[in-house]
């Protein structure tokens, strides 16, 4: 509508840009800015009037609902109901089954988190900081009901989760004992295969034609490119792995609002 924008996220994407990582376009923010600038009504002076904002992250190998504002108020609107947990919040989850099934449900984890920023790993927290204070911060996720068993040991469930700690799903359900199956940094251990980010071994023409037409001799990036595309680089740069998580439904009671995206198919 004419104040918020609901976007239902591919796994692999940013929801900010990330230059230091390669990934300014490869966000949704480049989504939105190139579905801007290829509205035909647009002009260059409307891309950040066009461009909505989001309100909240989600993690990059994780798909799903965002929820943007079309201006700084509206997303400071949706921001301040989900900072006073005024929001409702579900998620599917394909986990590992254990050996002696699935817990019992609804199951509740309450688990401190911390988070590492040197290896980008949340944990639980279950220490004293040097001042006499708990580490880490509260949390809170609740494992509902489990949607359907899957023929290679792994379980569909859906969660609800009442605060929004970084990867507080995963570290959670790895401490539960049901990772998710194919999250290897959570404990999943479903190895997804290697995706090539230039189609190797057999790169699309249209890349090559890309590449040839923007070529600059001398710039090492462009010598890359070129080598893995005759076939004498390797695979070249591997496309972020996707999990089996997504933000399945999103709603403001206050605001009168709620959101659903469709079911990803490792989940139907």
């Amino acid at each position: 509508d004419n104040q918020y924008v609901i976007v239902s996220k591919p796994a692999g994407y940013d929801v900010l840009s990330n230059p230091a990582a390669g990934r300014a376009r490869n966000s949704l923010l480049g989504l939105l800015m190139e579905s801007a600038a290829s509205n035909a009504n647009a002009t260059p002076s409307d891309d950040h009037k066009l461009l909505p904002k989001p309100a909240h992250r989600l993690d990059s190998p994780v798909s799903g609902l965002v929820c943007c504002g079309r201006n700084n108020s509206d997303v400071k609107r949706l921001s301040r109901r989900i900072e006073l947990g005024e929001t409702e919040k579900l998620y599917l989850a394909r986990v590992k089954v254990p050996a002696g099934g699935l817990p019992k449900l609804p199951l509740v984890i309450s688990e401190r988190l911390g988070f590492d920023k040197s290896k980008s790993l949340a944990y639980v927290a279950d220490g004293i900081t040097g001042n006499g204070k708990e580490e880490g911060k509260e949390a809170s996720t609740i494992v509902q009901e489990c949607r359907g068993l899957m023929a290679d040991d792994t379980a569909v469930v859906v969660i609800q989760i009442l605060t929004g700690r970084k990867h507080q799903i995963r570290a959670h359900l790895q401490s539960a004992g049901i990772p998710i199956a194919n999250d290897v940094r959570y404990g999943g251990n479903i190895e997804q295969s290697y995706t090539s980010a230039f189609g190797m071994p057999d790169p699309p023409n249209e890349l090559k034609a890309l590449y040839e037409s923007n070529y600059v001799e001398g710039c090492r990036y462009c010598t890359r490119a070129k080598s893995i595309l005759n076939g004498k680089g390797g695979k070249g740069p591997r496309i972020m792995d996707r999990i089996w998580l997504h933000c399945w439904k999103y709603s403001f009671p206050n605001l009168g609002m709620k959101f659903e995206s469709p079911t990803p198919a490792w989940a139907a």
